[in-house]
């Protein structure tokens, strides 16, 4: 069975993960996922306040350690510092806000809509 841990922090999150020897969020219970290819992608945890965001890239590596695990903080981005990628997201409507992230060596943010939870049931 998968394991459950609502850190407030990065430093929070790496000392319950070592306690329980899990390298990987993908081995825990309450993330969500963006496949971002055939072998993996982006994992994320939400902190347990709902204002960072614990992020990780997964690729199937062999060796995958906490030091992978990076911590950014939740914004709101309205529809003009979307438009770029409106086209894409037929539901972005101007006078929203919507929550995201943003990874250096990306061009444009992470959108939290993106990721599919996988403890959902409906």
């Amino acid at each position: 069975m998968k394991k459950t841990i609502n850190a407030f922090d990065l430093k929070d999150l790496k000392e319950e993960m070592k306690k329980e020897r899990i390298n990987r969020l993908s081995e825990l219970n309450n993330i969500a996922v963006k496949t971002m290819s055939n072998w993996g992608g982006i994992v994320i945890l939400l902190s347990k306040t709902g204002e960072l965001v614990f992020y990780q890239e997964d690729y199937s590596q062999e060796n995958l350690s906490l030091d992978s695990i990076k911590e950014f903080e939740i914004k709101y981005y309205s529809f003009k510092e979307l438009n770029d990628i409106s086209d894409i997201f037929d539901y972005l409507e101007e006078g929203e806000l919507y929550a995201g992230f943003e990874v250096p060596g990306y061009d444009e943010p992470f959108l939290l809509n993106e990721f599919i939870r996988t403890n959902y049931h409906g």
